[in-house]
């Protein structure tokens, strides 16, 4: 085994290891809020930094096959031999790293910050039994990644997948059941259930349970459920209820180039996904559509769907079109999906504000929550929305007024904005 000549008196790593020492011999108790959250974001960067540089080392390491020198037969074995990590992460590690190794143009944009390890990791997991079309259809991929953020770019690097899957006509079979198993687990008090079903059993059931019930007031005599309870308590109600048929009445969303199998370069654009579900492969959605079992949604010009004054709250048609459209949270840097959110109204409803589908938004209970003490969302002038705290910083605790409300017949007195 040789034993590296740079791990104690190389002057960079020397220099990394006195900052460490610093920044563990620091007192935090007394730091302002402000202070800890920019520490926080400074040792992200600092992570994200030295992460970028170890995979650099890796790919170097790689090609030139150093691992050999020292009797390991993988530069996977080596480094988890040899680097605190388990085997699972160093193959992570040394995959991330032949993807930069692959691409001068990722590789780059890694070396200068443009782009992030999860980018690149991301990148090389969709890749993976696809790198000869990668040569020629990649630079779309790359793109996107030096677009969006690592969040957002996972739905982009599943939309790659599955077009390039469909693309070359190597689909997998929705169908395929061999690997479907369900476990039940009897527990102190309970019983465990898990399991694993094909893509189109997993749609289904997913489908069943989610359209059985609809989200609890969030002002109601009691707390609303979690989206697990509410699951778990459709399940028992289906079971034990009588109801045995899905409804068959699942969402697609599907852009109109991709259903006409045409390739387009702006992955942010591309959208061949079940409701709730996730990106699924064209040729897939093509079937279904055919064969009658899903009701196909192509993305063209928005429909308003309108209800004025005459109800408060967005209806069934109105929060299915909020989830095409908004696709989640829609405060910007929020990932929180269609399921965790509430259809807000832009312009307060007791302020006058209407039900139609252009004054929604899809807001995450958080968010909210911010908005109901005084934080202002809008539409950017040039698309996309702002999230603003109050204009004082603080607002009071209780926000009634007096209003008017012309479908009402009896006086309002006050009403929450």
């Amino acid at each position: 085994m040789f034993a590296s000549s740079h791990s104690v008196t190389d002057p960079a790593l020397a220099g990394i290891g006195e900052s460490v020492a610093a920044l563990r011999a620091e007192s935090r108790a007394d730091w302002s809020t402000p202070a800890r959250a920019d520490r926080v974001v400074e040792l992200g960067a600092a992570v994200e930094a030295l992460a970028a540089e170890l995979v650099r080392a890796v790919a170097a390491f790689d090609a030139a096959g150093d691992h050999a020198a020292d009797g390991a037969l993988s530069a996977t074995a080596w480094i988890a031999h040899r680097v605190p990590m388990t085997r699972a992460a160093a193959a992570r590690l040394v995959a991330t790293a032949r993807m930069s190794r692959r691409s001068e143009p990722l590789a780059d944009a890694l070396s200068n910050g443009a782009t992030t390890v999860s980018h690149v990791e991301q990148i090389a997991r969709v890749v993976h039994k696809r790198e000869d079309i990668f040569a020629s259809h990649g630079e779309a991929l790359v793109n996107a990644a030096l677009a969006v953020k690592p969040e957002a770019f996972r739905a982009c690097a599943a939309a790659w997948r599955s077009n390039v899957d469909d693309l070359i006509g190597e689909v997998d079979d929705p169908f395929d059941a061999s690997r479907d198993e369900l476990t039940l687990s009897p527990t102190t008090g309970g019983l465990g259930v898990s399991g694993w079903f094909h893509t189109a059993a997993g749609i289904e059931i997913q489908n069943l349970i989610d359209s059985y019930d609809q989200p609890d007031p969030r002002h109601g005599e009691r707390a609303p459920r979690t989206l697990a309870e509410r699951r778990a308590a459709a399940l028992y109600a289906l079971l034990f209820d009588g109801r045995a048929t899905s409804p068959k009445n699942i969402d697609i969303t599907i852009d109109e180039a991709t259903y006409r199998s045409r390739w387009t370069d702006d992955l942010t654009r591309v959208r061949s996904d079940v409701d709730g579900y996730g990106p699924v492969p064209p040729a897939w959605i093509r079937s279904w559509v055919t064969d009658a079992v899903l009701r196909r949604v192509v993305l063209t010009d928005s429909e308003v769907l309108d209800l004025g004054r005459g109800t408060r709250f967005a209806n069934r048609a109105q929060r299915r079109a909020l989830r095409h459209r908004d696709r989640g949270c829609v405060v910007p840097g929020c990932s929180h999906p269609p399921n965790w959110t509430d259809a807000h109204h832009v312009a307060a409803y007791f302020g006058g504000g209407l039900s139609d589908l252009a004054n929604y938004a899809l807001v995450c209970r958080r968010h909210h929550r911010m908005l109901d003490r005084g934080w202002i969302l809008a539409r950017a002038p040039g698309g996309g929305w702002t999230f603003d705290p109050p204009q004082d910083r603080a607002p009071p605790k209780v926000r009634y007024q007096p209003v008017a409300d012309p479908q009402r017949t009896e006086p309002r007195t006050t009403a929450y904005v």
